[in-house]
């Protein structure tokens, strides 16, 4: 099974374009990407088939993403706000089914893995946990696709 997220140059080779024309489009915010650490940019091959769709008019148009400068703490704080929970108890309760399945829920789920994960490679005393919770509230499909486990 291919590794569900590209580099840069992986990107490039897959639309058969140069790295720079590659960057180009992560930098624009066509093709969504994402900084697991400082420098290093991924692309999940579900962000590619979207492109690919959007590129030959089957998909709807994405808004760009931008990338935060903001600390861990500034970002679990905003995610505190809008979702009325930490990171933790919102991936926890969403594993659980106690929140309702919904496109919004499920960026949300991301966005709250994305922080528990983020901070585990911070060295963060819940690394052992972030990873865990992830790998039991994420089930990933052979076919690309990602759904909740039901337990």
């Amino acid at each position: 099974m291919p590794c569900p997220y590209l580099t840069p140059e992986e990107l490039a080779a897959e639309l058969e374009i140069s790295t720079r024309a590659a960057s180009g489009l992560i930098a624009q915010g066509r093709i969504p990407a994402i900084e697991p650490s400082p420098g290093v940019l991924l692309v999940s091959r579900l962000a590619l088939d979207a492109y690919r769709r959007r590129a030959a008019g089957e998909g709807i148009p994405i808004p760009p993403i931008k990338f935060s400068n903001k600390s861990l703490g500034e970002q679990r704080a905003e995610f505190e706000a809008e979702s009325g929970m930490s990171p933790a108890e919102w991936e926890r309760r969403w594993a659980a089914d106690e929140i309702e399945d919904s496109a919004e829920n499920m960026r949300l789920a991301v966005r709250a893995a994305s922080l528990l994960l983020y901070g585990a490679e911070q060295g963060s005393q819940r690394a052992g946990y972030a990873e865990t919770r992830s790998s039991e509230a994420f089930d990933v499909a052979g076919d690309g696709s990602a759904s909740k486990s039901k337990k």
